[in-house]
């Protein structure tokens, strides 16, 4: 999971993001325990996509989560490559991951 914010809004907002944060990270670890609930949620954000091809995704997903809040070129590209193959990202318009993110922002927990 990625958390992607201005840098202005982050400098102002760092009690939200963080709060933010601990809320991405229950998020993960209850996909990660609790398949049909993430399904059903899932379902929500991807409503034409058929059943089996969402949890397909979602599997994959869970599967190649690190663990904890942390992203790095190989899983973004996956991530990139698995959402293009589904239709929810058109080939080539995906940011290079340096583009993507700005880890200088975030502090450790």
């Amino acid at each position: 999971m990625t958390v992607i914010a201005k840098e202005l809004w982050a400098q102002q907002h760092r009690d939200t993001l963080a709060a933010f944060v601990k809320g991405i990270r229950a998020t993960q670890e209850r996909g990660g325990t609790d398949f049909a609930a993430t399904a059903e949620t899932a379902k929500k954000q991807a409503p034409g996509l058929n059943q089996e091809s969402l949890d397909q995704v979602l599997k994959t997903t869970l599967d190649q989560a690190p663990p904890g809040l942390v992203v790095d070129a190989a899983v973004y590209q996956d991530t990139v490559n698995l959402l293009q193959q589904v239709g929810q990202v058109k080939p080539g318009t995906a940011p290079s991951f340096t583009e993507a993110f700005d880890f200088g922002l975030l502090s450790s927990p």
